[in-house]
């Protein structure tokens, strides 16, 4: 995702079309959130399914629960991370480096650490 919307975006304004950078980014958004959807199917609905197809012994109860959160919290980092990517390689293509600095820096830790906090 991020390497898409790096070259498109970096297209758009080698060709001063930047009128249609909106367009990019609504489209780019529209595919994280399809893909996520489709993500959430196997996440949310089977997680039961996935999280025994690694164990051949029954588990208990609560590491039960702590890997049914673990699939919701992967689906939480993958959307968020996605969205993530589109600001970010927006930014690099606009050459933008000193903010593109301050933020890396401040914003990253932000969808790697948000499955702690949840």
């Amino acid at each position: 995702m991020g390497a898409a919307v790096l070259s498109s975006t970096s297209y758009l304004i080698g060709s001063k079309q930047l009128l249609l950078i909106p367009k990019m980014v609504r489209s780019a958004s529209l595919l994280t959130l399809c893909s996520s959807i489709i993500l959430a199917i196997p996440l949310f609905l089977f997680s039961h399914q996935i999280i025994y197809g690694f164990f051949r012994e029954s588990i208990d109860l609560i590491s039960y629960k702590i890997l049914t959160q673990t699939c919701h919290i992967l689906w939480i980092a993958f959307l968020v991370n996605n969205f993530y990517l589109i600001a970010f390689m927006m930014l690099t293509a606009f050459k933008d480096m000193r903010f593109y600095l301050i933020a890396h820096v401040t914003i990253t830790p932000i969808p790697l650490f948000l499955a702690v906090k949840y």
